[in-house]
C-alpha cells in the first residue's frame, strides 16, 4: 500500500531525541540537494532536466556540535552522521519527474558529555555488531531506516507536486521519531510540506540567474513557522575533485518570529524558548557539460535560548554538511 499526498496549488536533550534529529535533519537536506537544478549555459534558462532511468550514488556527511550553557555550567554534544543514498528518476511525464530516493546506509556517532567517558554512541546499519551504548530497541528502529524509500514529484521549475512513501518506510521513520510533533511531520501532508520547504524555486529569467535571485519562504521547527530568505548567485568556474565545474553560492537567513509566531509549547520545547539566530552559507559545484551535481558544502549556525526552572539556557548549534555524487549510468 502507498500513502500519498498532493501538495495543493497556490527539536528535549534526551539521547532518543538526539538520535532522531540527526537522520531527520539530514533527510531534510537530502530532500533539498536531491532536486538541485543543472546549471546551463548563460543563454539557456535554468531548468531541471530529468531523464527516465538516471541513477546516482550519493554520499553525505554531517558534523555537528551543540553547546548548551546555563549559569556557570556548560555541556557539548558532538556528532557525525554519514548517509549513502541511491537516486533514480523513475518517470517523467508532462514536465513532472518522479524521483526515487533510497537510504542504503546510515552511520551515526555521538560523543555525549559524561563524567565516566561512556558517552560515545555508535551505529552502522551495514554492520550492526559495531553498535556501542545503544539500546536494542533503538538499534532496531535505526536499522529499519536502511532501505526506506521516498518518491517526490517535481516540476522542471522546482515546484514540488507531492510526495509518496510506502507504508513500511513511513512507519519506520515514525517509529524512530522522538516526539509527537516530529511524528506529525512524517505524515504524507507533513512530508509534502517539508519537501516543498526544502526544494529550490528557479529564477524566472536569464537576468535573475545572472544577477542572483532570492527565495522567500517559511520554515517549520520547534519555534513555529519562521520567515526565511535564501539568496543564490553564480560564482564562476571552479574545479571539484579535479573536474571542471560551475559554482553556486547560497546564503540563508531566518528571522525570529514574533512571540505569537513562536508558540509556547511545540515539540517539547520549554514555554519561553526563542530562536535568536539562524543562518547558513553554502557552495555547490556542477559539471555543466554532464549536467551533474558534483558536490558541495553547507555551514549552518543556530542560536536559541529558553528559561528552564528559572534558569536561562543558551544553545548554539553548528553543523557542516558535505555532499558528493557519482553518476552510475
Amino acid at each position: 500500500m502507498k500513502i500519498k499526498y498532493r501538495q495543493p496549488q497556490g527539536r528535549s536533550h534526551s539521547l532518543h531525541r538526539q538520535l532522531w534529529e540527526l537522520p531527520w535533519g539530514l533527510l531534510c537536506l537530502v530532500c533539498f540537494l536531491g532536486f538541485w537544478p543543472e546549471l546551463l549555459k548563460a543563454e539557456e534558462p535554468l531548468r531541471w532536466k530529468f531523464e527516465t532511468g538516471q541513477k546516482y550514488r550519493v554520499e553525505m556527511a554531517q558534523n555537528t556540535s551543540t553547546l548548551t550553557e546555563y549559569e556557570t555550567k556548560s555541556s557539548n554534544l558532538a556528532s557525525e552522521t554519514r548517509l549513502e543514498l541511491a537516486w533514480e528518476v523513475v518517470a517523467v511525464e508532462n514536465g513532472v519527474a518522479t524521483v526515487s530516493q533510497r537510504l542504503d546506509r546510515l552511520v551515526l556517532q555521538l560523543d555525549l558529555p559524561t563524567k565516566d567517558g561512556a558517552g560515545k554512541v555508535l551505529f552502522d546499519s551495514a554492520d550492526p555488531s559495531l553498535s556501542l551504548n545503544l539500546k536494542p530497541e533503538m538499534q532496531a528502529r535505526l536499522q529499519a531506516l536502511a532501505g526506506t524509500r521516498f518518491q517526490v514529484k517535481i516540476r522542471d521549475n522546482g515546484q514540488v507536486e507531492g510526495v509518496e512513501a510506502d507504508s513500511a518506510s513511513l512507519t519506520a521513520w515514525q517509529a524512530a521519531s522522538g516526539s509527537d510533533a516530529v511524528r506529525s511531520q512524517l505524515s504524507p501532508e507533513g512530508l509534502a510540506k517539508l519537501f516543498s520547504e526544502s526544494s529550490l524555486p528557479l529564477p524566472l529569467d536569464e537576468a535573475a540567474a545572472k544577477d542572483g535571485w532570492a527565495v522567500a519562504g517559511k520554515l517549520s521547527g520547534p519555534w513555529g513557522e519562521l520567515n526565511s530568505e535564501t539568496k543564490y548567485r553564480l560564482a564562476g568556474e571552479q574545479t571539484f575533485d579535479e573536474r571542471p565545474a560551475l559554482m553556486v553560492v547560497m546564503e540563508r537567513n531566518v528571522k525570529p518570529g514574533t512571540e505569537s509566531a513562536q508558540p509556547a509549547a511545540n515539540a517539547g520545547v520549554a514555554e519561553s524558548s526563542r530562536l535568536r539566530q539562524h543562518e547558513a552559507q553554502g557552495e555547490w559545484f556542477f559539471d555543466p557539460a554532464a549536467g551533474q551535481l558534483l558536490g558541495g558544502k553547507v555551514v549552518q549556525r543556530i542560536e536559541a535560548e529558553r528559561v528552564y526552572r528559572e534558569e536561562t539556557m543558551k544553545t548554539v548549534y553548528r553543523s557542516t554538511t558535505s555532499l558528493r555524487t557519482q553518476r552510475l549510468n
